[in-house]
């Protein structure tokens, strides 16, 4: 049995880039060249994600869950 993963979504409008996503999560949020944060799409640890959600200041994070991909053959 697969099990769903998450990833994080950031809505660019709400961003205003104070970071603290990018602090705690470095590999999976980066702050661009517009001073906005960007998620990148990795897997990480779930609690960590929960986190970040509730640490950003404009509510600007989503998570997303991503089932997993079906076998073809």
């Amino acid at each position: 049995m697969s099990i769903d993963r998450l990833r994080a979504a950031v809505d660019r409008d709400e961003c205003f880039g104070f970071g603290f996503c990018a602090d705690l999560l470095p590999d999976i949020f980066v702050i661009d060249e517009t001073g906005h944060a960007v998620a990148r799409d990795m897997d990480a640890d779930k609690a960590l994600l929960e986190q970040a959600v509730g640490d950003c200041p404009r509510s600007a994070i989503e998570l997303i869950r991503v089932p997993p991909a079906v076998p073809t053959g």
